[in-house]
Parts: structure tokens; C-alpha cells; sequence
């Protein structure tokens, strides 16, 4: 699937790794499409409040959509500003057609529900969204400001899903 296929509406993430440091994740929508221009616009992606310029040497940039099959990946896409109408948006590009993403090789469920982490290492506990559950792991968003850390052995400690409660 090409980038410019996906459908207006559709919810998207938007990854941005920063060389050597941490990366950036935007939840965001697409707007508009061109499939003459083969892109998909996007609402101005912010950052403390300040408009994003993506033209900087050493960043990665991914997208990330669900489709029948699961989720999907653009990668090496790129990302800038752009006038339609008037109004101003992000245009992302990806020339390259999308890849299945399952990292994990396990049928996931996709939870997106805030729940608390804890970090084995430190033995602390964090608010986190937990992202999805399969059976050979997890995925979660941290909601603290958190200095980078290394690679972390991490367990749910609880979280809230249809109207159950995991421990």
C-alpha cells in the first residue's frame, strides 16, 4: 500500500527518532490526500507549542496506520510544511510501499488504556498508555518526562480493560 491510498480520517502516528536520543510520537489524523501529488496532509504537528520543521539532517521519520490486516509502517517518509487553500498543514511523503509490522511474530490486541508500568531495574512505577498486548509482550507510552533510558525489563503492573481489572 502506498501512503496516498490510505483514507481521509484515518488515525496515524507519526514517529520521529532523533539520532542518538529519544524519538517523538504524534497521534494525528489525515486530512487531505492527493493521489496525483502522492501524499496524505496533515494538521501541524506542535511540539511546546512551536510549529515543526522535519528539514533537519539525521532524523527518521515513520508512519504508522491500521489496515484489515494489522498495523502498517512508512518508513523513511518526509515531512514539510505546505499551503493548500489558505491553510497550512504538514504534507508527508513516503515513497517507498508499506511493511506489516509485527515485531513481536504474536497476534496483538490493541488496548490503548492508561494504566501503571514499573520498571524492574529501578522499581518504579510510571502512568503509561499501555499500546497493545500479545502473547510474547507489550507495548506502552510513558507519560513522564524521563531522561533516555537504556534498554528496560518492564512489567503491567495494572491497568483497566472492558471494565476488568489485570494485576
Amino acid at each position: 500500500m502506498k501512503i496516498f491510498e490510505l483514507e481521509v480520517e484515518s488515525p496515524i502516528t507519526i514517529n520521529v527518532k532523533i539520532k542518538n536520543s529519544n524519538q517523538l510520537e504524534w497521534k494525528t489524523k489525515i486530512i487531505k490526500k492527493s493521489v496525483a501529488k502522492k501524499h496524505i496532509l496533515i494538521p501541524l504537528l506542535k511540539h511546546n507549542g512551536q510549529i515543526l520543521s522535519f528539514q533537519v539532517p539525521g532524523i527518521i521519520i515513520e508512519v504508522t496506520a491500521q489496515s484489515d490486516s494489522g498495523p502498517i509502517i512508512f518508513r523513511n517518509c518526509r515531512i514539510r510544511s505546505l499551503i493548500v487553500g489558505g491553510v497550512k498543514y504538514h504534507e508527508v511523503i513516503s515513497m517507498t510501499e508499506s511493511t506489516k509490522e509485527n515485531r513481536r511474530q504474536a497476534d496483538r490486541v490493541y488496548v490503548n488504556e492508561i494504566g501503571t508500568v514499573i520498571n524492574n531495574k529501578m522499581k518504579k512505577e510510571m502512568q503509561a498508555c499501555i499500546k497493545d498486548l500479545s502473547a510474547t509482550g507489550f507495548s506502552y507510552t510513558i507519560h513522564e518526562q524521563n531522561e533516555p533510558l537504556p534498554h528496560l525489563q518492564t512489567e503491567i503492573v495494572e491497568f483497566s480493560y472492558v471494565d476488568s481489572v489485570l494485576k
